[in-house]
């Protein structure tokens, strides 16, 4: 049980005011930030490549960087598509499945995950695809400042 302990806040259940307190002065970039399940629980690569677009973060950013209006939109953005996600059953990439058996639907609702090379749903520029912490990711270097 040593590694619940260990587990970061629920996302779903923070304030702005919480969020903003806990990005404080980190000075990580921020993508592998939000996937440090010490930091907050419950976002893997996908959702956080997910989100970084939305709220449109370039993921190689230091999280420092950030300014009140983009922590923000980017707990909002959290929030949206883990809430979505859920509803959808989750991301099936490979073999991942529900309990049910059934595969999770919200893949078709990704816009930079697995697009490397596609055009940007918004302005049409190739996303790119790199390494951050160990994961690879994707982003739009135009869309994502």
């Amino acid at each position: 049980m040593k590694f619940i302990k260990e587990l970061g806040p629920e996302p779903l259940d923070l304030t702005s005011e919480k969020f903003k307190a806990m990005i404080g002065s980190k000075k990580t970039r921020i993508k592998p930030l939000l996937m440090d399940q010490t930091f907050i629980s419950g976002i893997g690569n996908i959702y956080a490549a997910e989100v970084l677009f939305r709220a449109k973060i370039n993921p190689t950013r230091a999280a420092n960087s950030l300014t009140a209006k983009e922590k923000d939109l980017l707990l909002g953005q959290i929030k949206k598509v883990l809430r979505d996600a859920i509803k959808s059953g989750g991301s099936s990439i490979d073999d991942y499945v529900r309990l049910s058996g059934e595969k999770g639907d919200y893949v078709r609702h990704h816009r930079v995950y697995g697009r490397a090379a596609q055009p940007c749903f918004i302005c049409r520029t190739p996303i790119k695809r790199t390494v951050l912490g160990g994961r690879g990711t994707f982003f739009c270097p135009k869309c994502q400042k």
